[in-house]
């Protein structure tokens, strides 16, 4: 008895959530991964993105290269770069509490996150838009409250 019942539920894990749950399931454990290292105080968490390796693993490849660019810009006439800040969050500095993170499908290889959270007892509510790449989910754009990552990186 107890080895058709594991082969059933082996089954119902492999077939039974189709593809649509699966695509969602790998965003949302993207986006977790990135927002776990956030509640709490800073200087104590967040994810530190000081390599161009970094920054590929999280952004695709378009505006990581915008990020990069910035950053290798500004290091050259010894500036801070246009992102002074957490993309992730927005913020130079942050107190997260009452993290939650969801995710929602937007079409083939496209998803969008929705990351609610309080600042500093704020509340604050953030999207991110995900794009599945060959290297797996990376992220397109974030749009926080006052603007997007990438509005903050083309605005010249």
């Amino acid at each position: 008895m107890t080895g058709p019942r594991i082969l059933l539920c082996l089954l119902l894990l492999v077939f039974g959530g189709g593809g649509a749950q699966a695509a969602d399931g790998s965003a949302q454990a993207f986006l977790m991964a990135i927002y776990r290292h956030y509640p709490g105080k800073v200087g104590m968490t967040g994810l530190p993105l000081d390599s161009d390796a970094d920054i590929r693993h999280y952004f695709e490849p378009s505006l990581a290269t915008l990020m990069i660019e910035d950053r290798k810009a500004a290091a050259t006439r010894d500036e801070p770069p246009t992102l002074d800040g957490d993309p992730f969050v927005g913020a130079q500095e942050w107190e997260i509490k009452d993290l939650h993170v969801s995710v929602a499908e937007a079409g083939a290889d496209r998803a969008v996150g929705t990351v609610a959270y309080k600042n500093f007892d704020v509340p604050v509510t953030i999207t991110v838009d995900l794009v599945h790449t060959a290297q797996g989910w990376r992220i397109g754009d974030v749009h926080w409250p006052d603007g997007t990552l990438h509005g903050l990186l083309t605005a010249k």
